[in-house]
């Protein structure tokens, strides 16, 4: 008859495996290189057997494009929505204009978070989304490492130079080499960002976003004084090839400077100008303001006084 003996005990490595997670722990996302973000951890996936949120469920997430236009969403809605752009692989245009409530500072970072993991996404519009100084800082982290973005629009934010300056900040890293090549279009018209915004913000426009090809500064109330730095823009930028600076306060003579000096390269510089001057290049045209949403239109509903927007309207740039 056998003899039945007792089976040895496990070893530590045995009850180390057997007591280790399934899974990692989650990742911690770092702001800067030089200090920890306070975003939260790395967006896990969802339970795909349970039900959509109705925030998301009544939008075509499976289509190329998704638009909540004007909507004011709520705080709670707009973290739902971001947090399922982290694990969507299908949206490549997410149209979030004039949603003036929900992008708080404790909400994008959720919206950095989410960018992180997704690849498809290539189209942002968060045009008046009364977004803070810390939310251009962050926008500025997510341009840093994100490959798969070519267009963001960020206009009538009410940035103002404070904010300028800190995207200019994150976006060139502490090391102030950091590269972005993937952005195309970048418009940031209509946020008052003045003369010593820009003078904050044009050397990350020229030694990080080495890809940017259409740049949007309409209205942001520049003068003279950005006339050297603006020389130094479109003669320096490698990729550069449309500028438009209507609505802002130039003289002729700064005109003039920027016709001696731009790229050939560059297509289109747009202005509003003194029409008598003659200018060397074909590429400087003379507008009136381009209305980058003719945009401006609104409407009311009838049973709501919330302004709703068309949506050709903050459909582009």
């Amino acid at each position: 008859m056998p003899i039945c003996r007792p089976s040895a005990p496990p070893t530590a490595l045995a009850i180390d495996r057997a007591a280790a997670p399934l899974d990692p722990p989650p990742l911690l996302v770092v702001v800067d290189d030089d200090a920890q973000s306070d975003l939260p951890p790395a967006y896990t996936s969802a339970d795909p057997l349970a039900p959509l949120p109705d925030i998301i469920a009544q939008k075509p997430w499976n289509s190329d494009a998704v638009s909540y236009i004007g909507e004011q969403l709520s705080v709670d809605q707009m973290c739902t929505v971001l947090e399922h752009v982290g694990r969507n692989a299908s949206v490549k245009k997410l149209y979030l204009a004039g949603n003036n409530v929900a992008l708080t500072d404790e909400v994008m970072p959720i919206l950095a978070r989410s960018m992180r993991t997704n690849t498809t996404l290539t189209y942002l519009n968060l045009a008046s989304c009364s977004l803070s100084t810390k939310g251009a800082a962050i926008l500025g982290i997510i341009l840093r490492s994100n490959v798969t973005l070519d267009t963001l629009l960020v206009q009538d934010n009410s940035l103002c130079e404070d904010g300028a300056a800190a995207f200019a900040k994150t976006l060139a890293g502490p090391s102030r080499t950091a590269q972005n090549a993937t952005l195309r279009t970048l418009n940031i018209s209509g946020n008052a960002i003045m003369d010593s915004g820009f003078a904050a913000l044009s050397h990350a426009l020229i030694k990080s976003l080495v890809g940017l090809r259409e740049l949007y500064l309409v209205s942001n109330s520049l003068t003279d004084n950005s006339a050297m730095l603006l020389g130094h823009l479109v003669a320096s930028h490698p990729a550069l090839e449309m500028l438009f600076l209507q609505g802002n306060n130039f003289s002729n003579a700064t005109v003039l400077a920027i016709d001696k000096v731009i790229n050939p390269s560059l297509s289109l510089v747009s202005f509003l100008y003194n029409k008598k001057i003659t200018l060397r290049s074909n590429s400087i045209v003379n507008k009136k303001r381009i209305w980058w949403k003719p945009k401006h239109e609104t409407r009311y509903s009838q049973n709501a006084q919330l302004p709703l927007i068309r949506s050709p309207s903050w459909g582009g740039i």
